[in-house]
C-alpha cells in the first residue's frame, strides 16, 4: 500500500513534468503527423518504415476526445511519473536506503531521456520507460506471467518491452539459478516469438516494411552507422554524454561497490544494450536502461548529506532541461552541470573509501523443480514455430522478388502493394487470361500502361501526389462466374473503378492460378507460392489456359446471349450489377476478337449490358475487338497475345473509354 509520502511525491512529479510538458517548445521534426494518421486508420496496408509496427499508443490516444497535443503530453508525463515510481521501488529491492530510492525516484523523472519524451511525446519512448522499471519489479517479486503479460503488451508499441524478461533470464543464468534461468528464458522466448509472430503478420497480410531505415540495414551498420556518419565522433560522444551526464561519474563506482545482485542485473543487460544501441538512436536506445543506471548512481550518492543529495538531483534536473526538453536555458544548464559533476566526483571518492554492506531482498524463489515435459514441450513448440515463420517470410521475400515482374504479389493479384490507400483513383481489372496476359512483364501489361496513361493526361505526376493505381485481379483461365467471388474478396481494397476486360475463357473455369485452391488465402487473403516456386530463381511466369472451345466450334450456331453464352452473359450481367451496388463505377472491355463467334458473342453481350446499365452514369462498355491489327507481328503475336507495342495502343483507347469515370470520381 502506497505511504502519504509516496501519494505526495507521486503528485509532485506529476506537477513538475507536466510543467515541462506546458512550457517545452515544439520539435522542429515529429512523428506527429503520422502518428495521427495511423492512430486514426489503425491498419495501413503498405506501410513503409519501423514504426509501422507500433500502433498501440496511437490507437489507444487518438480515439479518445481533446486535442491530439494534450493527449500525448499527459501519456508522456504519466508514464514517466509511473516509471520513476517504480525505479524508486525497484532501488528499495535492490538493497537502497530511502533515502536513495527517493534520491533515484527524482533522478529518474528528471532524466534527459524522460524529458525529451515529453519534449516529443509522440514516440512509443514513455511507455518503454514505464514497463523496463515496473517489469524488473515484477520480475524481481516473481510475478513473471504478470510481466510477460505485460511485455506481450507493450509490444504492439516497441520491441523493447521484451527485454526486460531477457536481462532477467540472463541475470538468473549469471546467478546460478538454472531453473529461473529456463523458465524466464522460455519466457523471453515466447514473448519474442510473439513479437516476430507480429511483424510477420504485418509484413504478410498488411504488406507492412521497414522501408529505407538504417535500422533494418543489420549488415551495414544499421542505425548506429547512419548516425555516426551524421553526427561524427564528437557529436557522438556529446550526445551520449547527454543521457546520463554526471550520473556516468557515479556508475563504475557503484557497480565496484554495489551489491553482487546488482552488478549481475547490470551484466545481465550488456547484450540488449548493444543490440538497441546498434539499431537505435544511442542516447535514446541508453535511456531505456535507466531502471538499472539510476540505482547504480543513486547507490553512490546516498551516503551523501540530504541537501548535497538535493542539490545534485535539482543540478541534474536543471541540466536535463536543456539536454532533454529542449529549454533555452544554455547558461544555466552550464553552470548545473559543473554542480552535478562536482558533486558526483565527490560522492564517488568517498564510496570509495569506504566499505559499504548492503541488505538486497533476494529474488523471489523461482528454483522449484521444472515439471518433466512442459519446458520441452514449449521449447518444441517455438521451434516449430521459428520454422513456420521463417518459411512465411521467405515467401514474403519471394513475392517481393516478383512483383512488379510476371508473378502475382502476396496477395495473389498483379500490382503493386505499397500504393493502395493514396488519393486519387483506384482500379481493379476483372478478367482471365486475356487480363492477366502471363507472358507479359507487368510494366509493359495493359493495366499497368493503363495506370500510367491515365495519370499523364489527368496531370498526376507529382510524386506522392494524386494519382490512379491499378489491381490487376484477374487469374489466367477464370471465368465470368467468379468475378463476383473476386470482388469479395478483394473489397478491402476499396476500388472506385472496376474494369473487366473479358472474353476468352469459360463462364464456369475458376482460374488456373488457383487463389480459392488454397486455405490459407481463403483464411487470410494471403496467397503463399508453392514450395516448388519458392525455390526457382525465375519469376515463376503462369500460363495462358485455352480459350473456351466455344468460340471456336461451328456447333452450335447460337453464340448469343440468347443462347450457348446465357451463363456467361448472365454472369457478367451479375458482376456489373454487383460493383454498381457496391458504388464502384465499371468499364466494361471487350478485348481482341478470336473469331467471327466471338465477336458475335460480344456484340450480343454489348446490347444486353447496354439494356440493362446503358441508363447509369457509372457505367461504360468499349468495344476493342478491333483496337489493333491483330495481323501485324510488330502488334500482336496472335489474337489473344498482343506485344508491348500492340498493349500500349489498347491501353491509350482503354484510357480514353475510362477517363470519364475517373473525371467523375475526383470531382
Amino acid at each position: 500500500m502506497r505511504t502519504p509520502r509516496e501519494t505526495i511525491r507521486a503528485v509532485a512529479i506529476l506537477i513538475v513534468l507536466a510543467s515541462v510538458a506546458v512550457v517545452a517548445p515544439m520539435p522542429a521534426e515529429s512523428n506527429r503527423d503520422f502518428y495521427e494518421h495511423s492512430g486514426q486508420r489503425v491498419l495501413m496496408p503498405g506501410c513503409q518504415g519501423g514504426d509501422c509496427f507500433r500502433p498501440l499508443i496511437p490507437v489507444a490516444l487518438e480515439r479518445l476526445p481533446g486535442s491530439s497535443l494534450v493527449k500525448w503530453k499527459t501519456y508522456a508525463v504519466v508514464a514517466n511519473t509511473i516509471g520513476a515510481l517504480a525505479v524508486g521501488r525497484l532501488s528499495l529491492l535492490l538493497g537502497l536506503s530511502a533515502t536513495g530510492a527517493v534520491a533515484a525516484t527524482w533522478l529518474s523523472a528528471l532524466g534527459a531521456g524522460a524529458l525529451y519524451s515529453i519534449y516529443d511525446a509522440y514516440s512509443s519512448d514513455a511507455l518503454m520507460y514505464l514497463l523496463g522499471p515496473v517489469m524488473a519489479v515484477w520480475l524481481w517479486r516473481g510475478k513473471y506471467l504478470r510481466a510477460a503479460a505485460a511485455g506481450t503488451v507493450g509490444l504492439f508499441a516497441k520491441e523493447f518491452a521484451a527485454v526486460p524478461l531477457w536481462i532477467f533470464a540472463i541475470f538468473a543464468a549469471l546467478d546460478r539459478r538454472w531453473n529461473a534461468a529456463v523458465r524466464l528464458g522460455l519466457t523471453a522466448a515466447t514473448v519474442t516469438l510473439i513479437w516476430l509472430v507480429i511483424h510477420a503478420g504485418y509484413m504478410t497480410l498488411e504488406n507492412y516494411a521497414y522501408g529505407s531505415t538504417a535500422s533494418a540495414d543489420l549488415l551495414h551498420g544499421g542505425f548506429l552507422a547512419t548516425w555516426l556518419y551524421s553526427v561524427r565522433l564528437k557529436g557522438a560522444l556529446a550526445y551520449l554524454f547527454t543521457s546520463f551526464s554526471a550520473a556516468y561519474l557515479l556508475w563504475g563506482v557503484g557497480l565496484a561497490r554495489g551489491p553482487r545482485e546488482l552488478t549481475l542485473l547490470a551484466v545481465a543487460a550488456v547484450p540488449a544494450l548493444v543490440a538497441f544501441v546498434y539499431v537505435e538512436q544511442p542516447e535514446r536506445a541508453l535511456w531505456n536502461f535507466h531502471f538499472i543506471a539510476i540505482p547504480l548512481a543513486a547507490l553512490v550518492l546516498e551516503d551523501l548529506p540530504g541537501w548535497t543529495i538535493a542539490l545534485f538531483v535539482a543540478s541534474f534536473g536543471v541540466a536535463n532541461l536543456r539536454f532533454g526538453a529542449q529549454l533555452p536555458i544554455r547558461g544555466a544548464a552550464r553552470a548545473a552541470l559543473v554542480v552535478s559533476l562536482a558533486i558526483a566526483a565527490v560522492a564517488a571518492v568517498r564510496a570509495l573509501a569506504r566499505v559499504k554492506t548492503m541488505r538486497v531482498e533476494r529474488p523471489a524463489d523461482l528454483d522449484a523443480p521444472l515439471p518433466r515435459i512442459a519446458p520441452w514441450t514449449l521449447a518444441g513448440a517455438q521451434a516449430v514455430a521459428c520454422i513456420l515463420l521463417v518459411v512465411a517470410l521467405l515467401d514474403v521475400r519471394a513475392h517481393r522478388r516478383s512483383d512488379g515482374r510476371f508473378g502475382v504479389n502476396q496477395w495473389g493479384f498483379r500490382g503493386t502493394l505499397t500504393a493502395l490507400l493514396h488519393p486519387g483513383v483506384r482500379i481493379a481489372m476483372l478478367g482471365g487470361s486475356a487480363a492477366f496476359a502471363a507472358q507479359t512483364p507487368w510494366t509493359g501489361s495493359i493495366p499497368q500502361q493503363l495506370a500510367s496513361d491515365i495519370n499523364a493526361k489527368m496531370g498526376w505526376t507529382r510524386p506522392g501526389g494524386v494519382t490512379a493505381s491499378i489491381a490487376n485481379l484477374a487469374e489466367p483461365g477464370a471465368g465470368a462466374e467468379s468475378y463476383t467471388t473476386t470482388l469479395r474478396d478483394y473489397a478491402y481494397l476499396h476500388p472506385d473503378i472496376v474494369c473487366i476486360y473479358d472474353g476468352y475463357d469459360n463462364a464456369s473455369a475458376t482460374g488456373t492460378l488457383g487463389r480459392h485452391r488454397s486455405v490459407v488465402f481463403r483464411l487470410t487473403g494471403y496467397l503463399p507460392r508453392s514450395p516448388a516456386a519458392l525455390m526457382r530463381a525465375d519469376d515463376g511466369h503462369e500460363t495462358d489456359a485455352a480459350p473456351d472451345p466455344l468460340l471456336r466450334r461451328e456447333t452450335p450456331s447460337d453464340v448469343s446471349c440468347g443462347g450457348a453464352s446465357a451463363p456467361y452473359c448472365a454472369a457478367m450481367s451479375e458482376t456489373v450489377r454487383a460493383a454498381l451496388q457496391r458504388g464502384q463505377s465499371v468499364l466494361v472491355a471487350t478485348p481482341l476478337y478470336l473469331s467471327d463467334r466471338h465477336e458475335a458473342q460480344q456484340r450480343s453481350l454489348a446490347e444486353r449490358l447496354t439494356h440493362e446499365f446503358g441508363r447509369d452514369a457509372r457505367f461504360r462498355y468499349v468495344d476493342l475487338g478491333r483496337a489493333i491489327d491483330v495481323r501485324d507481328p510488330a502488334m500482336a503475336t496472335d489474337p489473344t497475345h498482343p506485344t508491348l507495342a500492340g498493349s500500349r495502343a489498347l491501353a491509350v483507347q482503354l484510357a480514353d473509354a475510362i477517363l470519364p469515370l475517373v473525371r467523375a470520381k475526383v470531382q
